[in-house]
């Protein structure tokens, strides 16, 4: 053997023996190689089993022909079944390519209008979209007062983008797709007959112009008034006088037929249909001159300038023979040419302060985000040293608690008025030092002043002493005092006692004792009852606090606190607070009839 292996010769095994010892080989010979040196042999004992194989492969290829025969059959007797699926299917692969796309290219859902108009916002290029950085996004405006916008400018400024662009959005539309842009209002049009391009041809005798002429004629005699037109560089290829007065009646026989149409040229005699025809609108795409660069962005309402002559010179075209076209052009040049050229320069500075008023719009209020910001963490500070004045105090004041609990046992004990106006007095004194030391602790509050000339009757302010919010019922009058209105109370008050609303100081009244000019020891009305359930906790451990004082000076004991079972939250805390409050002797969970455990029971020292 040549070498240790088999092979396949004419789909049988074969050997590779040298030519030297085929004779010694029996069998078939079926193929020798390029050399002559190795033939390829069927071993006699070989043959019988090769042959078997073979009729294997024989009844296997039968046996695949009946199979697929027995399928064709099956699916021909389902036929109509299968092309449903099929069209169904691949319907819903369309659908679901429109949605992968709309995604990829975070496109908007067009909004469908009856009204035959164009109304973009942002709108780019489909094609342009992941191709092109910072691509520039334009509005376009069409059929609201006017139904033909002829775009001018410069070359290589976006014109023929733009048109195509806009036909896309009309298409897309049609086709159920979502459109790269801000947002979108669009007619469906019946039909979007366009004209771009240059399609000479030497076969058919077409020179640039004609083959124009043939497109422009066919749009002419289908366009109707559910039609949108696409005319790039109308009438261009021929004598400019000519073909500008082609143009103008073609364009003014699109908008007889109530066609919208939109149409790139740079035919002077076009910039001024707007003022004749109000149907027209000129628009322009702008061209930087310092830069020497277009800026893609496009203008409606302006006509554009051309501007060949910088872009020759951008291009590379001989300096002298530049200055040489520009003496040319100044020397035959229209007076509307140079006011056209200027307005544009006028835009061009409009649309930069815009855009550097915007950039400053944005410093302005991230800057007044960043104080605002600075402001709640000052507040936030302010709290916090708040608190830790208050626990600076919480020992004295502990030690005032105490001395009123002594100075209200007397009072119960010798019940006699002359002690309870001394005892009061005791306590006027006692709050009056303590306020004094946490006033001097704490810096005073300040507010935001009101801007009065934004103030208007209704608006709502708070008063600075109180925290209170109230509503503007009169404004100052010449005394500087204002009516202002809390709850059912009105009430004058001078307008520097009032300040800007600051829901983070307008909390609820608490209750507080305060000194009275009189004092009379009797039972009151109070209730045995206090419902703190939708309090917050430090809310409703100052009502209590405030409650569980009455209730002592009341001498009314049991009372019922309903705090809830909710999360437990607010349980606990008023269970803490009054095992450690002067005014409470013993406490218990409600029983059954009582609220269970929603409940606490509290007798009165």
């Amino acid at each position: 053997m040549q070498e240790p292996i088999y092979t396949i010769r004419d789909n049988r095994i074969v050997f590779p023996i040298l030519a030297s010892a085929k004779g010694k080989v029996s069998g078939i010979t079926h193929d020798v190689s390029a050399t002559n040196k190795t033939a390829y042999i069927e071993p006699s004992a070989l043959v019988s089993m090769n042959n078997k194989i073979r009729e294997l492969k024989v009844k296997i290829r039968d046996e695949i022909v009946r199979i697929l025969t027995d399928l064709t059959r099956n699916v021909k007797k389902n036929f109509d079944a299968f092309k449903t699926n099929e069209r169904v299917l691949a319907l819903l692969d369309m659908h679901y390519a429109k949605a992968r796309y709309a995604i990829k290219i975070q496109a908007t859902e067009p909004e469908l209008t009856t009204d035959k108009i164009i109304d973009l916002t942002g709108i780019k290029h489909p094609l342009l979209i992941g191709r092109v950085p910072n691509i520039v996004a334009n509005d376009f405006t069409l059929g609201n007062s006017y139904t033909s916008l002829v775009i001018t400018g410069s070359n290589t400024g976006g014109k023929t983008v733009t048109l195509k662009t806009v036909g896309l959005f009309a298409l897309m539309t049609r086709a159920g797709m979502f459109l790269p842009c801000v947002s979108a209002k669009l007619y469906p049009f019946e039909k979007v007959l366009a004209d771009i391009g240059d399609e000479q041809d030497l076969m058919q005798n077409l020179s640039t112009f004609s083959s124009h002429m043939n497109n422009i004629i066919s749009i002419l005699e289908a366009a109707d008034e559910n039609t949108l037109v696409l005319l790039d560089e109308i009438c261009a290829g021929t004598d400019p006088q000519e073909g500008a007065s082609l143009a103008e009646v073609i364009l003014d026989d699109l908008t007889v037929k109530k066609a919208l149409s939109v149409t790139t040229t740079h035919f002077g005699e076009l910039k001024t249909l707007e003022y004749s025809n109000s149907k027209f609108k000129n628009a322009c795409v702008e061209f930087d001159r310092e830069t020497l660069q277009p800026t893609y962005k496009l203008t409606i309402g302006i006509p554009g300038a051309s501007n060949a002559i910088f872009i020759a010179s951008n291009l590379g075209l001989n300096a002298e023979l530049v200055e040489r076209a520009k003496s040319t052009l100044n020397l035959q040049r229209d007076p509307s040419a140079v006011i056209i050229e200027k307005l544009q320069e006028t835009q061009q500075k409009l649309s930069k302060n815009l855009q550097d008023v915007e950039l400053m719009k944005i410093a302005s209020q991230k800057a007044k985000d960043d104080y605002e910001a600075k402001l709640a963490e000052l507040r936030r500070d302010k709290r916090k040293t708040i608190k830790a004045i208050e626990s600076k105090f919480s020992e004295e004041f502990d030690n005032v608690r105490l001395e009123i609990k002594d100075i209200m046992s007397e009072i119960r004990r010798e019940k006699s008025e002359k002690v309870a106006r001394r005892s009061y007095t005791r306590l006027s004194y006692l709050e009056n030092d303590f306020k004094d030391q946490v006033d001097n602790a704490i810096d005073k509050q300040t507010y935001d002043e009101l801007v009065w000339d934004a103030i208007r009757v209704g608006d709502t302010v708070m008063i600075k002493d109180l925290n209170q919010p109230v509503t503007v019922v009169s404004l100052p009058d010449k005394n500087n005092n204002l009516t202002v209105q809390m709850g059912q109370i009105k009430t004058k008050i001078s307008k520097d006692r009032v300040a800007k609303l600051d829901s983070s100081l307008t909390k609820k009244p608490q209750l507080r004792l305060r000194p009275m000019e009189s004092f009379e020891l009797r039972r009151s009305g109070l209730s045995n009852t206090i419902d703190l359930r939708g309090y917050k906790v430090d809310d409703a451990l100052d009502s209590l606090e405030a409650y569980l004082d009455k209730a002592s000076l009341a001498n009314l004991t049991p009372v019922y606190v309903i705090h809830g079972n909710g999360t437990g939250a607010l349980r606990t805390y008023v269970r803490d607070y009054v095992s450690t409050s002067p005014y409470v002797a013993k406490f218990r969970p409600g029983e059954q009839s009582e609220g269970g455990d929603g409940v606490t029971v509290i007798d009165i020292n």
